[in-house]
């Protein structure tokens, strides 16, 4: 499978339509079509690929039920620190404040993995 980081090294089916791919450099997550119409528009992709360090936690926030609910939690964090501006557009602007005041609280109860930081 080509990827937007190259061929891919390995392909992992999260559910249908999802589908998560490592390359030699990078990987994430492909959405089928009508997976990724499901994206909430400031958080889609056009092409339906979704990089590994951040972008995935748009898919997870879309997701939710195909993710470990401490990936979700993650994800809300990532997603309210790195795309403020699009975090806010999809949940509003007091769900982005209270994330990010409750930053290190999640990042200590989550005992956030290194590889995910």
């Amino acid at each position: 499978m080509d990827t937007p980081w190259g061929t891919a090294q390995s392909v992992r089916v999260i559910a249908e339509g999802i589908v998560e791919v490592t390359t030699a450099s990078h990987g994430g997550i492909r959405l089928h079509p009508a997976r990724n119409a499901s994206v909430p528009a400031p958080f889609r992709d056009r092409d339906g690929w979704y990089e590994e360090d951040a972008e995935w936690a748009f898919v997870a926030l879309t997701f939710a039920e195909f993710f470990d609910p401490d990936h979700v939690q993650y994800a809300h964090l990532l997603a309210a620190r790195y795309y403020a501006e699009k975090y806010i557009e999809v949940y509003g602007a007091d769900q982005q404040q209270q994330i990010m005041r409750d930053e290190e609280a999640i990042r200590a109860r989550l005992a956030v993995p290194r590889e995910l930081r």
